[in-house]
């Protein structure tokens, strides 16, 4: 006996929108003010914020809809008159509407893919401001300024700032 779709979507999504809230919970919380104020700005209508949170939101979204159509179609039981073109007609229409389910749920897991992509994004974009902000601190404590201060004045933290300090020193030593 084949298995109806509405199974295998109720059985994988519920536990997958569970890790694509809790994914978004974390990427509202990743990074400290500075980097999510950067983030923030642009020339662009919608900020790279923006634009992360709209594809996680998307994902929720459409796996809502895949959740919400698989549980219409358990719930949904029709009993329809014997006659030939309705039979017919409704077999049409069931055909449809199983299509458009299963869809929604193929759309639900590719859309994972556009999230992981905008995680991914967002770590690339945390670790260049990272970098840009440590040799910006680094450029300070040349020109001078103790190493304490020019840590905080770039929002990095002194530990990172003393050990890639000391790393630099010793590739310029023979």
């Amino acid at each position: 006996m084949e298995k109806p779709w509405w199974e295998t979507t109720l059985s994988v999504l519920p536990s997958v929108l569970g890790f694509t809230l809790a994914g978004f919970t974390i990427w509202l919380g990743f990074g400290d003010e500075k980097f999510r104020l950067r983030l923030m700005v642009g020339k662009d209508k919608r900020s790279h914020y923006m634009s992360v949170c709209a594809t996680f939101a998307h994902f929720v979204i459409i796996q809502i809809i895949a959740i919400l159509l698989a549980i219409m179609a358990l719930a949904y039981r029709l009993s329809i008159p014997k006659t030939p073109f309705l039979l017919e007609l409704f077999n049409y229409i069931k055909v449809f509407l199983r299509f458009v389910g299963f869809w929604f749920f193929i759309y639900a897991i590719f859309t994972a893919l556009a999230a992981t992509l905008a995680v991914f994004r967002t770590a690339t974009w945390y670790e260049r401001i990272s970098k840009e902000s440590t040799c910006s601190a680094l450029e300070k404590v040349k020109n001078g300024i103790p190493m304490e201060q020019a840590a905080k004045e770039e929002g990095v933290e002194f530990s990172t700032l003393y050990r890639v300090s000391n790393q630099k020193d010793e590739k310029n030593q023979p």
